[in-house]
């Protein structure tokens, strides 16, 4: 366990930020390559 330093505070912080960022953008583009197979929008949906 890292000790809650101010050093180590932006890192710990960028950290709980980025990760569910990269997250959530990877699995929204394995989601958009498994559902989006058809390129063009049937009913106009989004999201």
């Amino acid at each position: 366990m890292l000790a809650e330093t101010p050093e180590n505070a932006g890192y710990m912080v960028a950290a709980y930020v980025v990760t569910p960022v990269i997250l959530v953008g990877y699995l929204a583009l394995l989601w958009r390559r498994m559902g989006g197979k058809t390129e063009g929008r049937k009913d106009g949906e989004t999201g």
